[in-house]
């Protein structure tokens, strides 16, 4: 008695209908009454229906996309608005000395940040008397120093409450700390700093993108470069 072949496997059913294409075009009476379960509920489906449902998936992932895109595009371009804003301020700023309040209040208004402040050293005599002139520890200085790309995170990563607890009332919970750099001599020590408070944890949080901060340092630097004292 010759042996039994062994049974079909759900592999074997599958390599045959990809080696034979034209199995339901000589079977299509099969495509309607072959039923697969619905992702939707408990009915059965024919195959051209699931496959409909399958695209129709597809096709609302594809629109979410689409959408999550235009989202980010208008994002941005407010950001440029925004960003656009600020630096027309400082390019109108007439009076060298009004421009360390023309960069915090002017990033107040346009990003919506909830306190900022300037700290520069090595300035010209004739600035030696405005708040940004204050002076900062050396402890605040090794930091900024060191700063190759914005700090953003809580108060202790700053060199601890010793060199940033006295610039905010109140203490904020989150901070975004930017090195302030000659804009011809970029690799020269930084000769100020730009801080960012906020009393959200989360605005400005380690690991978030700091792309528009460094633009924003860029341009504070400077507009501010100009209180310098002469080298």
């Amino acid at each position: 008695m010759p042996a039994k072949p062994p049974p079909m496997t759900e592999s074997d059913i599958a390599e045959f209908l990809l080696a034979n294409p034209a199995f339901f075009d000589e079977h299509a009476d099969l495509l309607s009454r072959i039923r697969l379960s619905s992702p939707h509920g408990d009915r059965a489906v024919s195959l051209p229906e699931r496959q409909m449902e399958k695209m129709r998936e597809k096709t609302r992932v594809l629109e979410h996309q689409l959408s999550e895109l235009v989202r980010y595009g208008h994002e941005n371009d407010k950001l440029s608005q925004k960003f656009v804003r600020w630096t027309t301020r400082l390019l109108g700023e007439r009076d060298p000395a009004g421009l360390p309040e023309a960069v915090t209040t002017g990033l107040r208004d346009a990003f919506d940040v909830p306190d900022a402040v300037v700290r520069l050293w090595a300035v010209d005599d004739a600035f030696r008397d405005l708040p940004c002139a204050a002076s900062v520890s050396d402890a605040v200085r090794l930091f900024a120093s060191g700063l190759s790309v914005p700090y953003c995170g809580g108060e202790g990563g700053v060199g601890g409450t010793e060199g940033f607890a006295d610039w905010f009332e109140p203490a904020p919970a989150s901070l975004a700390v930017v090195a302030l750099r000659d804009p011809v001599r970029p690799d020269d020590a930084p000769f100020g700093l730009l801080a960012l408070a906020s009393p959200d944890a989360a605005r400005f949080r380690a690991g978030m993108g700091t792309d528009l901060l460094e633009q924003i340092g860029a341009v504070a630097a400077a507009a501010l470069s100009r209180l310098r004292s002469p080298a």
